[in-house]
C-alpha cells in the first residue's frame, strides 16, 4: 500500500511538473497545461501526505 501511494504521488509530481514546463513551449496550450500540471503537483503532494502515516 505504501508503495502504491509513492508511486502514485511520484508519477502525479512528475507530470505535473513537466506539464508547468511543457506550459513554456507552447504558449498556445499554456493556460491548459498550467491548469493540469497544478492540479497534477497539487495532487501528488495530497497522495504524499497520505502515505506519511504509514511510514512513520
Amino acid at each position: 500500500m505504501i508503495i502504491t501511494l509513492s508511486l502514485m504521488s511520484l508519477m502525479s509530481l512528475v507530470a505535473g511538473t513537466s506539464l508547468a514546463c511543457a506550459a513554456q513551449r507552447l504558449p498556445a496550450y499554456a493556460v491548459s497545461f498550467e491548469q493540469w500540471g497544478g492540479t497534477l503537483f497539487v495532487s501528488g503532494l495530497a497522495l504524499l501526505g497520505a502515505a506519511l502515516p504509514q511510514i512513520c
